[in-house]
């Protein structure tokens, strides 16, 4: 049984809401007794009442016989939320958040944008390197055709450029999306935290999540316009979701690409069973492919690995103590755990390669002849 004040609602107990009998015989707690707001008058009937000492007002002892009946528990006033301590505590909880997460992604974007800057210098100088050797046939009057020596220094050229461009835009506006709707959107000019994000756009550029928009596909009056042309390049990234029970749904991958209009050229964290369906059908387009250091690949999958003529950077971990077939020729960056003898030795018949780590290598030593092709990152 709830035995509870008329006026405030919180149950009588034995102590500050001790249930008080008014002279008009209604039952209110001490509590209410005590609140001046009451003018001395019963708040059920209105009728006014005088009391020099609160003593003078007689217990209602049906309703204690009840208490003690129950053994009720004293009842105390709920408390009241305070606004102000309630933000401070969310805010110290979304600081503690921030500052774990900022002392995570900081020293990656460190790293990140390092390993960007070292690209471009090797860029630059393989550009740079093209350029001189261009004059001095100019100068000796040997201009021909384009060679295929001189095609990857045009395309370094041409992505050096694009770069630049990216660097030294007249405005970024970025937008932030959260969980339930709303966005944050700015735009900023060149300097300051301006060139900060321009950096971090290059580095989205590098991993083919930023696209150009193209002034042939903007309209007068300012709307989007669809887009008309090729499928778009992006990069595909093997999540669990693409899992089910640890093999690849590749039909469903498949049918996502094609919904999306897009021909993945980067593919990462390849995994599960079945990663050889899916690079039969993905491996002639790739150019980038890497496995998760957690997954050793199975000689199946590098046997379609070895297939992939187009592919130009690949970080992979190998089982260890089988056969396996060899890497792509044209690689320009290669990363392998449990490298095999035939697979080294095919770094001598990559003309390309710029970037080259081997970890766990337990095959015989092997000499190499100096590379006619430059030198290695």
């Amino acid at each position: 049984m709830d035995l509870k004040c008329d006026i405030c609602f919180l149950n009588f107990d034995l102590d500050a809401h001790r249930p008080k009998n008014l002279p008009c015989g209604h039952t209110i707690c001490q509590a209410c007794v005590e609140n001046p707001a009451l003018g001395k008058k019963c708040p059920t009937c209105r009728k006014a009442f005088k009391i020099r000492r609160l003593e003078d007002l007689p217990d209602s002892f049906v309703v204690i016989r009840l208490l003690e009946a129950e053994d009720a528990p004293p009842c105390k006033k709920p408390k009241l939320e305070d606004p102000e301590l309630e933000q401070l505590k969310r805010g110290a909880d979304a600081g503690r958040k921030m500052v774990e997460m900022l002392r995570l992604v900081v020293p990656q974007a460190v790293e990140s944008l390092s390993r960007q800057l070292e690209s471009s210098v090797a860029q630059l100088s393989q550009v740079e390197q093209a350029l001189e050797r261009r004059v001095q046939r100019e100068a000796a009057g040997d201009v021909g055709t384009t060679s295929d020596a001189v095609e990857e220094p045009l395309q370094l050229a041409r992505q050096l450029e694009a770069s630049h461009r990216l660097l030294t835009s007249v405005k970024c506006t970025v937008t932030a999306e959260e969980e339930g709707g709303s966005a944050w959107t700015a735009s900023v000019e060149p300097g300051g935290c301006g060139d900060i994000l321009r950096l971090l756009l290059l580095q989205l550029r590098k991993d083919g999540q930023l696209g150009k928009v193209d002034d042939a596909h903007a309209v007068p009056d300012g709307t989007a316009a669809p887009y008309v042309g090729p499928p778009l390049v992006c990069t595909l990234k093997i999540t669990d979701k693409h899992l089910d029970n640890g093999r690849l749904k590749v039909a469903d991958i498949l049918r996502d690409v094609l919904h999306r209009w897009a021909i993945p050229r980067r593919l990462k964290n390849l995994h599960g069973e079945g990663s050889e369906d899916l690079l039969q059908v993905m491996g002639p387009h790739l150019e980038e492919l890497e496995f998760p250091y957690n997954w050793e690949a199975q000689p199946s999958v590098m046997e379609e690995v070895e297939k992939m003529s187009g592919l130009k950077r690949l970080d992979v971990k190998c089982v260890q103590d089988v056969d396996h077939p060899d890497l792509p020729l044209l690689l320009e960056e290669l990363t392998v755990y449990h490298m095999t003898e035939n697979q080294l030795r095919c770094v001598e018949r990559m003309p390309r390669l710029r970037s080259l780590q081997v970890l766990n290598y337990l095959g015989p030593n092997l000499t190499f002849p100096p590379s006619q092709h430059g030198r290695l990152l």
